[in-house]
């Protein structure tokens, strides 16, 4: 190698490639099979060097495909070169400027960073799981495992189309989805690496009971007799409640109070059962116990 102003200052290996830096600014040459430092003599090739040179381990030979686009203050180059735990190299020096984004040079207050081409994709995420709600439905899956730490996102399909892309969460609530629906994910890493998606998964009727109606109350308002309660949840909600006269159902309403009629004198147990869309039904209330004269 001919650097006009010094010798290596700075190696480090990674993955059996060994970086040197130096001061090989533009216009420096890697010269191969020199067999004299000051004149060259019987070079065969003659390949730039910036900066930081790349040489395979095993071959010994440069690799001048990779050119770091940095700049310095001074001519320097790197006097400390560090590789981290995700195989990204950390170059110390008197640099001044990164690659260019969009036209602009990013600055580069004395330090500068180089990642590995990161190809691999994530792995498929485990296969989620579906619940109706009242907000349509909501989905939830497992983490998926990538070669490099942080950055997963995820694609939600239904129907074979995209309805949701880069979601950071493992929950998503879609509430456009319906019973019958077909859900796909695929997960993504900050390189755009994409997995396959999971297995189809197919929105199953809603087969959850509503939970058993609360406080139940009555009051006699002359010949018949209100009743109130709280309304119960339910996984897609209630829709309709049916009121039990000593078991035998009487009539159905959608809110939760009804004026029950007809009773006749007596005593009379009185009950209320919650309902959702799906026909699902709930456990009946305890009794609330009245005398009509």
């Amino acid at each position: 190698m001919s650097a006009p102003q010094g010798d290596i200052q700075a190696m480090v290996s990674i993955n059996g490639y060994l970086y040197t830096g130096s001061h090989a600014n533009q216009g420096t040459f890697h010269y191969a099979n020199a067999t004299e430092n000051l004149t060259l003599a019987g070079w065969t090739t003659r390949d730039p060097v910036r900066w930081i040179a790349t040489i395979d381990m095993a071959t010994r030979n440069y690799l001048p495909a990779w050119l770091p686009q940095v700049g310095t203050h001074n001519g320097e180059g790197a006097w400390e070169l560090f590789v981290d735990s995700q195989s990204c190299m950390w170059a110390g020096g008197d640099f001044k400027r990164g690659a260019f984004i969009q036209g602009v040079a990013e600055y580069a207050q004395g330090f500068v960073k180089f990642c590995p081409v990161d190809s691999v994709a994530p792995s498929v995420p485990p296969t989620p799981v579906a619940k109706l709600s009242p907000g349509g439905v909501t989905l939830t899956w497992g983490a998926s495992v990538d070669d490099r730490v942080g950055g997963l996102r995820y694609d939600i399909f239904r129907n074979d189309r995209m309805i949701a892309e880069g979601v950071a969460s493992r929950l998503f609530t879609d509430p456009s989805g319906v019973t019958g629906d077909r859900y796909f994910i695929r997960s993504s890493d900050l390189a755009s690496n994409r997995s396959a998606t999971t297995g189809v998964l197919v929105v199953g009727p809603d087969t959850e009971n509503p939970k058993t109606p609360q406080n139940l109350q009555a009051s006699i308002v002359g010949a018949d007799v209100s009743l109130t309660w709280t309304a119960p949840t339910d996984n897609v909600g209630v829709v309709e409640y049916a009121v039990f006269r000593n078991g035998v159902e009487r009539m159905r309403v959608t809110s939760t109070s009804a004026l029950v009629t007809g009773l006749g004198s007596g005593q009379h147990f009185l009950q209320v059962q919650a309902f959702d869309a799906a026909g699902n039904r709930s456990n009946k209330t305890p009794s609330a116990v009245v005398t009509l004269p």
